[in-house]
């Protein structure tokens, strides 16, 4: 289940264990009928399967957000999902943080 933390300017979504195809309805509810203007925090914390249609999602979000406009933060990658998508070139796209343990969050 995905998480939603949501504030007047932001949208945190909280990944579960496993983010795959079996998310990618659950994962477009979750910004379909929000403003394409918000800033979106993609929070990998716990996030240990990690597939190629979860690459696709996250392209659809950026899609959703106006692509070079989108402020979609990928947080808290663990080295597994920092090689994917360094392999997929994802930092040309989104703002990618590895973690360190303590979190991240914009603002913070």
């Amino acid at each position: 289940m995905i998480v939603v933390e949501e504030s007047k300017e932001q949208v945190v979504l909280r990944l579960p264990a496993e983010f795959n195809f079996r998310l990618s309805n659950a994962f477009r509810e979750c910004y379909q009928q929000r403003d394409p203007g918000l800033t979106y925090v993609i929070d990998f914390q716990d996030v240990s399967l990690f597939d190629s249609s979860a690459l696709g999602m996250l392209l659809m979000l950026r899609n959703h957000c106006g692509e070079e406009k989108a402020r979609i933060h990928l947080v808290n990658c663990g080295p597994f999902v920092r090689k994917i998508l360094a392999t997929a070139k994802f930092e040309l796209y989104f703002s990618i943080d590895g973690g360190g343990g303590s979190g991240w969050w914009p603002g913070a």
